[in-house]
């Protein structure tokens, strides 16, 4: 059996909000790579609302009932990588908000759900409740993997709130923290310092859960000298070396280990070869990303010249000079691992053999166990189809890619799940017989 055939095979069994199926075509010697590792997803960060009109067919999972009384369920739909997985929710005490239905209906109370991080079995889950007189609650759900079947619990009320958490597993315990709201530091939403503007002292807090204890912690943090004059805004938060990382892809990033008696945060900047220019945050986010692979963490980027290739018989352009760069963090320092033009890879034939049309791709994505393998996503415009393809950065090949149109609507987002250990009970959480296996 292929573990990475994806789970749904029809395009009536997932409803208008799901993607269609995938068939990926990866190398011999890449695919026998991805069955000897551990189980992982790329999890599409929203969770979107139940609209399939055989919603009894999924399989669901009870969250624990929310502070303001809503219960919830939730379905997970994994697919194969590169494609993304979603999870679906459905309750009967609110108004569902996601993507698949943004409008919020007045006078109701409405609920959003969001995958915040993940590590070793467990997805660390954000509810939005507005009421219907426009009070906002958050709270943190955590999904377990667990034996016999899986979890899905509720966080203890937090001291503050910022959207900005990540989730840890360290010695059989798992660890949320957040930096605070009242740092003029830090907020996923907004940026508040101004140049200049020095960090309050008062202000350096940070918020830890710890699931042996089941409470939060409220601690302060001293801030390196090197950030008495900045601006941060968390675009994702990553766990490795017992260490929390908050990924600023435009700044560089923070982190602390939070079993440290004294906490203090330690800055990282970006590649040196990489432009600090407050650009524009949504092209940042479709050139860039930070994410951890075979025990390091990465960087990548996609460097743009705004050169466009065009090809009109008698009149033809440059070649396009637009490139990838993959660095990794070794002792403190970036070391630039590989780097490839764009215009070579489209004259390769595991390029031209697959069809996809010669367009510098968007969203770039980390395999978390191969660390030159690269995804990618083309636009869906009329000059390109949509689909999602992996790189071989060293081998400068490509060697997996979908055979349908996937789309870039809501896809800027994500985290990389891993689930090391499948029991069986985990087809609770998915539809058909490859849901053991597919994760």
């Amino acid at each position: 059996m292929d573990i990475f055939r994806p789970l749904a095979t029809k395009e009536s069994d997932e409803g208008p909000v799901m993607h269609k199926a995938y068939d990926l075509e990866p190398e011999e010697g890449h695919k026998q790579k991805r069955k000897r590792i551990m189980n992982w997803f790329v999890l599409d960060s929203d969770c979107y609302e139940d609209v399939s009109p055989n919603s009894d067919y999924n399989s669901w999972v009870d969250a624990e009932t929310s502070k303001q009384g809503i219960r919830f369920k939730i379905s997970l739909h994994a697919k194969a990588p590169p494609c993304f997985s979603r999870l679906l929710f459905k309750t009967d005490d609110a108004e569902c908000n996601s993507p698949a239905m943004p409008n919020i209906p007045c006078g109701k109370t409405t609920i959003s759900i969001g995958a915040m991080s993940s590590c070793y079995n467990a997805i660390l889950l954000h509810t939005y409740v507005t009421d219907p007189k426009f009070e906002i609650f958050h709270e943190y759900f955590l999904l377990k993997n667990d034996l016999p079947s899986p979890v899905i619990s509720r966080l203890p009320e937090m001291p503050e709130w910022s959207g900005t958490a990540g989730l840890m597993y360290r010695d059989g315990v798992y660890y949320v923290a957040e930096l605070c709201e009242n740092m003029s530091l830090t907020t996923k939403t907004g940026i508040f310092m101004s140049a200049g503007q020095s960090i309050p002292e008062e202000c350096a807090c940070i918020c830890i859960f710890s699931s042996s204890t089941n409470n939060w912690s409220y601690k302060r943090v001293s801030f390196p000298p090197s950030l008495t004059d900045w601006c941060w805004q968390t675009h994702k938060v990553l766990a490795l070396d017992n260490k929390f990382w908050w990924v600023d892809l435009r700044r560089g990033l923070l982190s602390c280990d939070p079993h440290q008696e004294q906490l203090a945060l330690d800055f990282t900047e970006l590649p040196p070869e990489i432009i600090l220019e407050d650009d524009d945050l949504a092209n940042v986010v479709a050139d860039r990303c930070a994410d951890v692979s075979d025990g390091l963490l990465r960087f990548v980027e996609i460097s743009r010249k705004n050169e466009y290739y065009y090809d009109y018989g008698d009149c033809k352009s440059k070649p396009c000079s637009d490139k990838v760069n993959i660095w990794s963090l070794r002792n403190g320092h970036w070391i630039c691992d590989h780097s490839l033009r764009f215009a070579h890879l489209w004259m390769d034939e595991s390029y031209i053999s697959r069809g996809l049309p010669s367009k510098v791709p968007l969203f770039p994505a980390i395999y978390p166990c191969d660390p030159y393998a690269v995804y990618f996503s083309i636009d869906d415009s009329p000059n390109g189809d949509g689909r999602r393809f992996g790189v071989d950065l060293c081998k400068k090949k490509v060697i997996f890619c979908s055979k349908t149109c996937e789309g870039l609507l809501f896809m800027s987002e994500f985290t990389v799940c891993e689930f090391s250990v499948v029991p069986s009970s985990f087809r609770l959480m998915g539809k058909g017989e490859h849901a053991t296996t597919s994760i």
